[in-house]
């Protein structure tokens, strides 16, 4: 199922955009309801999910905006006020989570680098037809050089 297809990620959007908007106004008790309402529709969506991409990329979103309403929450126990009052404790924490955040991508972008950089061929391998089991059908149509994209599909299926 795409993303798209789950009605529950496009909802889950469309809070995190209305929370984005009151953590932006700092009416921080608003952000971080805004942000748990979000969290549990991400849930539903993650357990309708079927693409392992995707799920793992909702994953990540609840554990960023989890981050983010537990920021909040500290914020409005630090400053005891609806709009953060303590000032620097907002401005402290918002750094941290910036920080914590860009560390976060920074790793995951090198780990992306390291496992692209692995799995890009880099020069010819040396396999034969013989080495590839199966799939004789498939390999009699691509030797032959006449078949459509399904017709290779089904023969991989078999």
């Amino acid at each position: 199922m795409d993303i798209m297809n789950n009605n529950f990620a496009p909802q889950a959007v469309e809070i995190v955009r209305q929370a984005i908007e009151a953590d932006n106004a700092q009416d921080y008790n608003k952000a971080v309801s805004l942000y748990n309402h979000a969290i549990e529709y991400f849930i539903k969506a993650i357990k309708y999910e079927q693409n392992p991409t995707t799920k793992k990329i909702l994953k990540e979103k609840v554990d960023e905006y989890l981050s983010r309403a537990e920021i909040l929450k500290q914020i409005l126990k630090d400053g005891n006020s609806n709009s953060g009052g303590g000032g620097n404790a907002g401005a402290t924490l918002s750094a941290d989570y910036k920080k914590k955040k860009d560390s976060k991508e920074d790793d995951e972008k090198s780990k992306l680098r390291g496992a692209l950089s692995s799995a890009i061929v880099s020069e010819k391998p040396n396999v034969k037809w013989d080495d590839v089991a199966g799939l004789e059908g498939a390999k009699e149509a691509l030797k032959e050089g006449q078949f459509d994209d399904r017709e290779l599909i089904d023969f991989i299926d078999d």
